[in-house]
């Protein structure tokens, strides 16, 4: 269960691009019960008024917004295939998330007008969602190219803003630990540049904490790279699979026990199997050869 905790922070210092934030204020989560945490120093640079910290311990990154804006937690699926887990926005709207609007029986349609609409003018929006696809899309394997960078420093420098209208837009896509995320950013004009400046430094705040101990399709992946040529390793790109080629995960603490099997017709069943730390080592415990099935 993901949980959230949203903090707000002391009189912030400066900083260049990079994100750097003094607090010794408690934290209160968004959902799911509170803590309390008078000692975490966090990173933005250049702001004037006091922040919050955004924190999901599931996903395993946090980020920090002004205390002002509006935060919308609830995992909310938008145009059928993105699932979005972390919404703000400016404008003061609770429980906001951008989303598809209907517009005839039957209808539903997001489009940069609808967007404007949604978002009021001079206010701005953020969300980040992981991204999925008719049949599931590739979570590891050739052709996924992961991020190895715990911020978006690197992403951020290649972004560049659109104009449709009113609507100033920006977003972003990149694998991690499985996933693909997607960062979208709304703008409604005219937009002030001290308005700019507090999404820069939001998504400037961004950061991926540690490894994510315990994510079963993190450890698929980091296992997968470790079968042997006869395993066919190329054909694993996902949890779960087909009768023929199929991966599974048991969470075991921190640990996870990844299975690879392989069922060809005419051909003896194999697995490899494998436990995957919370450091991120992969240590193989056993291959077997039998006439079942996959699982």
């Amino acid at each position: 269960m993901t949980r959230w905790v949203q903090a707000t922070l002391g009189t912030l210092v400066a900083a260049a691009i990079g994100v750097c934030l003094l607090s010794s204020c408690g934290h209160t989560a968004a959902t799911g019960g509170a803590s309390s945490d008078a000692s975490s120093p966090s990173a933005t640079p250049q702001a004037v008024e006091k922040w919050a910290t955004l924190a999901d311990t599931e996903r395993h990154f946090h980020l920090e917004y002004p205390s002002s804006w509006k935060v919308n937690t609830e995992v909310t699926a938008v145009a059928h295939y993105s699932m979005v887990f972390a919404a703000l926005n400016s404008a003061g709207k609770e429980n906001f998330t951008v989303r598809e609007v209907q517009t005839a029986p039957g209808t539903w349609e997001l489009n940069s007008d609808l967007i404007a609409q949604l978002v009021p003018a001079g206010t701005a929006y953020i969300d980040i969602c992981w991204q999925e696809g008719p049949g599931g899309v590739q979570q590891f394997g050739p052709g996924i190219h992961e991020m190895g960078a715990s911020d978006l420093s690197g992403l951020l420098k290649e972004s560049k803003e659109a104009q449709v209208g009113e609507l100033i837009t920006q977003g972003f896509g990149f694998s991690k630990w499985g996933r693909d995320w997607n960062v979208a950013v709304y703008m409604h004009a005219p937009v002030t540049a001290a308005l700019r400046d507090d999404v820069e430094k939001v998504l400037a705040s961004f950061r991926f904490d540690g490894l994510p101990a315990g994510d079963a399709v993190w450890a698929l992946g980091l296992a997968q790279k470790r079968l042997p040529k006869e395993a066919d390793p190329e054909m694993y790109t996902r949890q779960g699979g087909s009768s023929l080629y199929y991966c599974g995960a048991q969470v075991s603490g921190d640990d996870v026990i990844v299975t690879f099997t392989k069922n060809l017709e005419n051909t003896p069943a194999k697995s490899w199997t494998y436990r995957v730390t919370a450091k991120g080592e992969v240590i193989a415990l056993e291959s077997e050869t039998n006439g079942g099935s996959p699982p």
